[in-house]
């Protein structure tokens, strides 16, 4: 756990042994573990962190959470943008997948959406392939 208490420090939490409870999933997620807003309010109100968390109650909470790690996310990735694909052409096009992420669930920022298909190798169709852009997007994780 030295990653994690220098994660904490780096964030605010040496000058006071505390973070702000809105810095818990900054930290969360530079332990590498991708979590939902939804999963990370419910391990914030499980461990009663409301206006902030000290190491202990951060230590617990990526403890929680580090279950979710999804062991093979690139394949994971794959299968969910196949959805996209139903002609099993190894591509889908950067305008549904746009739709969806910034549609459901969730919902990303279209600066979001627009960096990460920044990096993703669109050809002259608008469409990306499925089994580079997943490589790409794991690789982000990992």
């Amino acid at each position: 756990m030295a990653e994690l208490k220098h994660i904490f420090d780096l964030h605010g939490g040496k000058a006071k042994g505390k973070l702000p409870a809105a810095s818990v999933g900054d930290v969360v997620r530079s332990m590498k573990l991708c979590v939902t807003e939804r999963q990370l309010k419910a391990a914030l109100t499980k461990h009663n962190v409301t206006a902030e968390a000290d190491l202990k109650q951060v230590e617990a909470i990526v403890k929680d959470l580090s279950s979710m790690k999804d062991q093979n996310l690139r394949t994971s990735i794959k299968a969910s943008l196949r959805v996209f694909d139903p002609n099993d052409s190894g591509s889908v096009t950067v305008s549904e997948i746009s739709h969806v992420l910034s549609s459901l669930g969730e919902k990303m920022r279209q600066e979001d959406l627009d960096e990460i298909f920044r990096q993703a190798d669109v050809d002259q169709y608008g469409a990306i392939n499925v089994e580079d852009f997943a490589l790409m997007l794991a690789s982000v994780v990992e």
